[in-house]
């Protein structure tokens, strides 16, 4: 898990990782953002990030979606993927 901070305040506003998810070997991207900064890209920015960590540390990834909880997850890990 990686904090989520805001560059030009250095303000902890979220998190984001990486999960296992259960019965596979499919890698699930999480996040939480603090409602005021939602709608301004940045959970798809912090995704995409992680997105790329994993593929470089040669984690399988799948080019659909594996998030099912709120439209503003499967949004976000959409575009990230």
């Amino acid at each position: 898990m990686w904090a989520v901070v805001l560059k030009r305040t250095g303000a902890v506003i979220g998190h984001v990782g990486l999960q296992n998810l259960e019965g596979g070997d499919e890698i699930e991207i999480y996040y939480l953002l603090d409602k005021p900064h939602w709608d301004q890209g940045l959970a798809t920015e912090a995704a995409t990030a992680v997105y790329r960590f994993a593929r470089e540390k040669g984690c399988e990834t799948s080019s659909r979606s594996p998030c099912r909880t709120t439209s503003r997850r499967r949004t976000s890990c959409a575009r990230s993927g």
